[in-house]
């Protein structure tokens, strides 16, 4: 996964994300 696209995604459903 690339730092941009995952970024990207938290910002938009920072829910979806776990780090």
């Amino acid at each position: 996964m690339t730092e941009g696209r995952v970024n990207q995604n938290r910002i938009l459903r920072p829910m979806r994300i776990s780090p």
